[in-house]
């Protein structure tokens, strides 16, 4: 799926106007020759290095030319012969070429690897930047293949296109002013090939652009699958699928050879068209030089200096033909990458954003709905006209059946989505006037399904504080119930854990994400669904220690068990994004309404003590 540039309803991302749309395709190889800006004296370098190597590269030529130019005319005179100045020549300029071609060489390669890089660090940037509806609309291989293959392809421009022309440029200018200078007839003839061939190449090159974008969409679809596979291995394995995923592999890498090849037949065809036109010239070549020879017109020197550039000069040819792929891929990687680019963050901090207020170390925050309505599509709203209000200190819990929008309610307190209409306030302060990083790291979020990075313990603790000392820590796992069975690992706290945690049973996990949160002492403590994937004596745990940290905080729980939720000093009874309970356990028990038949069915008649 690519990225759409059109944001969810309500979402502050303006959609780019229709002139924007129609040139940004034109305008995509003219940004990316700009980036040469950001390392003008390598770009100097390159440019300088590559005149003079092309230029260069001319020399070996005359010089062999007029060696035998001069053996020619000794053959006819019998006198003195000296070849050591040719053969000297000879040799010096072919020093001075390669060393030329080293340092062309090492300099395009350098600017292309650091402007490449520059754009991956853009692109990671810019993936950090999105909101989550973004992430909802875009699938992670497709974004690896724009970050990866077609970052590439644009790095293979910026090594090859610019530098590649002036080489050609250069040495197809000197060649044809040289050739003109022997003899304008023979040039004529030698160079008549192109024309023609660079009408071809133009001409068919134009197709190029579509076909390469198809196999680069097609790149991206395989990297999906694979990322896929790779996430879910547990599941494919669980349900014996691996045969039927890889014949899906299978079918998207075939989709993608089938376009590759096309594109690849279809540069080959023009190859060979060029080929055969220069091979069709060279007898003719032949034919009249042999006869200019035999009137005195031209030297053999002049034949082999002829033939000798033809070469050369059939190989230019087929940089264009490569010069022509090379901007058509570069093309089509650069509208999908600048796609990501330019899409503006529909969440981003306000001009002039305000701190979040402040208010007394270890104290929670006032938090306020108002008439809050919010859909991830315009016409599909998930919550409607919520209105609420949670004090500092206090617990509020959110309940309700799985799609009522109890994660989508407690997302807009972070502002992971804006509300479509309505308000939320923070300490009396709407949420979109506070600086969006002070506001996350005010609000500290336990997630139903637990994250932790391949890195330490204490990385994954301090993942939200990277400076934090061990003391801190060691405090905020004790909060949460951690540092025992942290003790009790291999290395303790400089224990590595597997990727998303693996090594750790899922209560463990879950109380390294509770000091993590912990540590960051918000003023909001979220917990989403938490418990919903543990065992009972794992919830009964973990909510203990949901207790001790949220002393002092303002808390949200969202839970599928009552259980979880019966000592919250209010819940909110959510059903098809409206409260339609609220009070507290005994209160909603008592009214017989949607959450006693809640109750009734996970209890069965006993008390939710038991």
């Amino acid at each position: 799926m690519k990225p759409t540039r059109r944001a969810a309803a309500g979402q502050a991302n303006p959609a780019p106007s229709d002139k924007e749309e129609s040139t940004r395709p034109r305008t995509s190889l003219w940004r990316l020759l700009r980036e040469y800006r950001h390392e003008p004296g390598l770009t100097a370098l390159a440019a300088l290095v590559s005149v003079a190597a092309a230029g260069a590269e001319l020399l070996p030529h005359v010089f062999v030319r007029d060696a035998i130019n001069h053996l020619q005319v000794w053959c006819g005179v019998r006198g003195p012969l000296s070849m050591w100045p040719f053969v000297i020549l000879i040799a010096l300029a072919a020093l001075i070429q390669n060393l030329l071609r080293f340092a062309y060489s090492v300099s395009r390669m350098e600017l292309s690897v650091r402007i490449s890089n520059r754009f991956r660090r853009r692109m990671y940037e810019a993936v950090q930047r999105h909101s989550l509806t973004y992430h909802k609309q875009t699938t992670t291989g497709d974004l690896i293949a724009r970050s990866t293959g077609d970052v590439q392809d644009m790095g293979r421009f910026i090594h090859f296109a610019v530098f590649g022309t002036a080489d050609m440029l250069v040495f197809l200018c000197g060649a044809i002013i040289i050739l003109f200078i022997i003899n304008w007839p023979f040039a004529l003839i030698a160079l008549s090939p192109l024309p023609l061939a660079t009408y071809l190449t133009v001409r068919f090159g134009a197709r190029m652009r579509p076909i390469w974008k198809g196999a680069r969409d097609a790149y991206g679809e395989v990297t999906t699958v694979l990322q896929e596979n790779i996430a879910g291995a547990r599941v494919v394995r669980a349900f014996a699928q691996e045969s039927a995923e890889e014949g899906k592999f299978a079918g998207k890498t075939g989709s993608y050879v089938e376009r590759v090849i096309h594109a690849v037949r279809y540069w080959a065809l023009r190859m060979i068209a060029s080929n055969l036109i220069f091979s069709m010239v060279m007898p003719v070549a032949l034919f009249y030089g042999s006869y200019a020879v035999i009137r005195g017109w031209l030297g053999v020197g002049d034949i082999v200096l002829c033939f000798s550039m033809m070469r050369p000069i059939q190989r230019r040819l087929h940089h264009v033909l490569r010069l022509v792929e090379v901007y058509q891929r570069a093309g089509a990687g650069a509208d999908r990458v600048y796609e990501v680019l330019d899409e503006r963050p529909s969440i981003r901090s306000r001009p002039g954003a305000d701190p979040m207020p402040e208010q007394p170390v270890g104290t929670g925050a006032a938090v306020e709905f108002r008439n809050v309505s919010f859909g991830y599509e315009a016409d599909k709203p998930v919550l409607r006209d919520v209105s609420f209000s949670a004090e500092p200190g206090q617990t509020i819990a959110v309940v309700g059946h799985t799609g009522s929008g109890k994660s989508t309610l407690i997302g807009l307190i972070p502002r992971f989505h804006d509300p479509t209409a309505g308000t939320v306030r923070i300490n009396g302060r709407e949420a979109r006037d506070i600086q969006l990083e002070e506001l996350r790291r005010s609000v500290g979020i336990i997630f139903q399904d637990t994250f932790l990075f391949s890195a330490t313990v204490r990385e994954n603790i301090a993942y939200g504080r990277p400076g934090a000392g061990n003391e801190a820590i060691q405090v905020a796992a004790e909060a949460a119930q951690a540092h025992e069975f942290i003790l009790e690992l291999e290395d303790g706290y400089d224990t590595v854990v597997g990727e998303r945690g693996v090594t750790l049973s899922g209560g463990q996990a879950q109380r390294i994400a509770i000091a993590r949160a912990v540590l960051l002492d918000p003023s909001v403590l979220v917990m989403d669904d938490a418990t919903a994937s543990v065992d009972s004596e794992t919830e009964r745990l973990i909510r203990e220690t949901m207790r001790r940290v949220a002393e002092g905080r303002t808390n949200f729980v969202v839970a599928h068990r009552v259980s979880s939720v019966a000592h919250a000093d209010q819940i909110l009874v959510l059903e098809d994004g409206r409260i339609v309970e609220r009070g507290t356990h005994a209160e909603l028990v008592a009214a017989g309404g949607v959450y006693r038949r809640m109750c009734d069915q996970q209890f069965a008649g006993r008390t939710v003590e038991d």
